[in-house]
């Protein structure tokens, strides 16, 4: 699972670096490459740790937002008033405001 389709046989060098999260991890960035006589150098390195944690930060929030979302979708629904009896030559209605 960890090399994809099309990648070879051969893997040169590997780095692994996490992606943090808010309380918890959000993933881990894996790079392969193939060549076998050249590693990542300490700038590409320096690079993955850089790009995972703004990757990391991005899928944070993003969680963060959709949890969110769920929350006021839900609050929303739930404070909607309920539906008005009919009362024959008697019109009622309701509204939902929300705060400011």
């Amino acid at each position: 699972w960890l090399v994809p389709d099309g990648f070879g046989t051969t893997v040169g060098s590997v780095v692994v670096t996490p992606l943090p999260g808010h309380g918890v991890p959000a993933g881990a960035l894996i790079l392969l490459r193939t060549d076998t006589r050249r590693g990542f150098s300490e700038n590409e390195e320096t690079f993955a740790r850089l790009f995972a944690a703004r990757a990391g930060a991005a899928l944070s929030a993003a969680r963060l937002y959709a949890e969110q979302h769920s929350i006021t979708r839900t609050l929303m629904r739930d404070l909607l008033p309920p539906p008005l009896h009919r009362v024959h030559g008697v019109e009622f209605a309701g509204s939902y405001r929300s705060s400011d």
